[in-house]
């Protein structure tokens, strides 16, 4: 079958035809240029830095599709790296009729390789330098209606030479534009490194501060949900936090919750139920965090916590330091946390205060963990029946009281002292406790890995060492009495050995 007989009016239909493709082609290749040349223009004036972008296409059918490849914004000062804006490929579509809109209004803008690094502590312009702005500055050459930016890094450079910057791996980004010189509407989802999860936030991010990228405003609210914190050695449980934060890029404030239902330490494998709300302060410029307060909950006891999480120039990772009181909890509550045993082995009302510290490193959160404090228990009594039974003979005998007669006395007062944690093991110094008719003074160790105690003291008693006992003991003890009878006191040296569970009392001659 030959080819269609080319009549005249078909010929002249083929020869329009080729002159409007090469129309298109050629208004197309010319768009590209002037629509380049704007383009960088017009971001070198609103971000007052050196702009270069390495190709533009434009296509003029069925609407005009708009579609780039490396973009770069420079720093203000060009010897500094990175590049305060980086876009890999971009691409937007606008339909004709937005044409004759003035500012030219975008629709939608894809961005693909998005990185950008604010710069923080620059300095603004002076008034004189703004007067001299042209007064078409407010009103820019085009606006963007809605951008969709996934796989965004933004990152917040540090102010000094050396520090650490504070990284953003967003995983999804979208912008919805509310009107000029007005703060944009954002949805987005951050990838948390540790511990792993999405944090997804909604608020609201602007103006730019072309002065000042780091003052540019950002609000919203978040939530983060079933967290694993196994990744942190040393501790376990499923977190979940929500909150809302407001601030500026430099620094942002945040105000939020967390709650963990199975809380627990490695060294016990007990778990609680913890709560937390708190007031953090993020500075930008270092990625720090000022911590005012920390409120804890689990069980029966309430934790106050302030201090922070900061770094330290030329050290991988942040330490963090805390000042920790706690005014009314149960003892037993703190205990589940850091011994083994299903059944804490002491009770009472408990209050302490600590400086906490927890450095980074590879090690467990107890071997890392530091602590420096006081505590003290009122009521307290031990739960052990053997050990109970040891300390009420103990009140017994330092009254005199050598009969069989039991007694239903349980409380120990007054117990509290000074300690320190470090590498997995409690030191306590001027450890004291007292009980009707004694009063005991210790120092020692306790393992929190190992559980194994060792103190050393003495006790102070009311009776004489001949009164504790009966028959030919007791009047042998006659003649030792004055050797250990001071101030009208009986004093002893003991000491306490052994494990958590079942300890060994003895005198230490």
């Amino acid at each position: 079958m030959g080819l269609p007989k080319l009549t005249p009016k078909r010929a002249i239909f083929l020869v329009l035809l080729a002159v409007l493709c090469l129309g298109i082609f050629a208004i197309s290749m010319r768009l590209e240029g002037l629509t380049r040349d704007r383009a960088i223009a017009e971001l070198e004036k609103r971000y007052d830095r050196k702009v270069e972008l390495k190709s533009l296409s434009i296509a003029l059918l069925p609407s005009i599709r708009i579609s780039g490849q490396g973009l770069l914004v420079h720093q203000k000062d060009l010897k500094r790296s990175p590049a305060f804006i980086a876009v890999e490929s971009f691409s937007a579509e606008i339909p004709f009729w937005r044409l004759l809109r003035k500012p030219l209004q975008l629709g939608t803008i894809r961005l693909q390789g998005l990185r950008v690094n604010v710069p923080t502590g620059e300095h603004k312009k002076d008034k004189t330098e703004e007067q001299h702005q042209d007064n078409d500055s407010a009103v820019p050459a085009f606006v963007i209606d809605h951008i969709i930016a996934d796989g965004t890094i933004l990152t917040i450079l540090p102010k000094r030479a050396g520090g650490d910057p504070l990284v953003f791996d967003i995983e999804r980004l979208t912008l919805r534009s509310a009107g000029i010189n007005r703060p944009m509407k954002f949805e987005t989802a951050l990838k948390n490194a540790k511990p792993p999860g999405l944090i997804n936030s909604a608020g609201n991010f602007g103006p730019w501060n072309e002065d000042e990228p780091g003052q540019t405003a950002v609000s919203g609210d978040y939530t983060f949900r079933d967290a694993d914190l196994g990744v942190f050695k040393g501790i376990a449980g499923t977190l979940s936090s929500v909150g809302r934060y407001t601030g500026v890029l430099e620094q942002i404030v945040i105000d939020g919750e967390t709650d963990t239902p199975n809380f627990g330490l490695d060294v016990s494998r007990n778990t609680v139920h913890l709560k937390t709300q708190f007031h953090a302060i993020v500075d930008g410029t270092n990625g720090d965090t000022l911590l005012q307060p920390v409120n804890a909950q689990f069980l029966r006891t309430s934790i106050v916590a302030t201090g922070g999480i900061v770094g330290k120039r030329g050290t991988r990772g942040k330490t963090i330091r805390l000042d920790v009181s706690v005014s009314k909890s149960r003892v037993e509550d703190l205990l589940t946390l850091a011994i083994k045993s299903q059944k804490p082995p002491l009770a009472g009302w408990a209050t302490f205060q600590t400086r906490l510290e927890l450095p980074p490193g590879p090690e467990d959160v107890i071997s890392r963990l530091k602590l420096d404090g006081r505590f003290g228990i009122s009521s307290a009594e031990f739960s052990g029946f053997d050990v109970q039974r040891k300390v009420n003979e103990l009140s017994q005998r330092a009254r005199g009281n050598t009969g069989d007669d039991a007694t239903d006395e349980r409380v120990v007062s007054d117990l509290g002292g000074q300690f320190t944690l470090n590498h997995g093991k409690a030191q306590f110094s001027e450890l004291s406790f007292r009980v009707p008719g004694a009063a005991v003074r210790l120092n020692g160790q306790y393992g929190l890995i190992t559980e194994v105690i060792d103190f050393r003291g003495k006790v102070q008693m009311d009776a004489k060492l001949s009164e504790t006992t009966t028959g030919f003991k007791s009047v042998f003890m006659k003649i030792v009495d004055p050797f250990f009878r001071k101030n009208g006191k009986t004093v002893l040296p003991i000491k306490i050995s052994g494990n958590l569970d079942q300890p060994s009392f003895g005198l230490d001659l």
